[in-house]
């Protein structure tokens, strides 16, 4: 009876923490954002957001940093070798880019 309670609860934890990977996935390749993609352009690694400079998207501010934040958890969760990935600046262009971890 008791686990009969229990099932909306945990389908509840559930729902919600699919729909925060969602909203992460919605912010992958828009305006004022940085999105890094697996090699096959489809699947988001990270999404981080880019600060406003004079009413501009300031992408410089965030693009290195978030390039390197992206290198080390593909050679963290890839380990050795030569990984390739794609990069996009808000809703620009995919740019293929590379790593060699030791």
């Amino acid at each position: 009876m008791k686990i009969l309670q229990l099932v909306p609860f945990v389908a509840l934890l559930l729902t919600s923490t699919v729909a925060m990977a969602d909203s992460d996935d919605r912010r992958a390749g828009t305006t004022g954002h940085v999105t890094a993609y697996e090699s096959n352009g489809k699947t988001v690694i990270d999404v981080d957001p880019c600060p406003t400079r004079r009413g501009a998207i300031d992408y410089s501010a965030c693009g290195e940093p978030f390039r390197a934040k992206v290198r080390a958890a593909v050679c963290r969760d890839k380990g050795k070798g030569r990984h390739v990935w794609r990069y996009q600046i808000g809703t620009s262009k995919l740019m293929s880019q590379s790593v060699s971890c030791r």
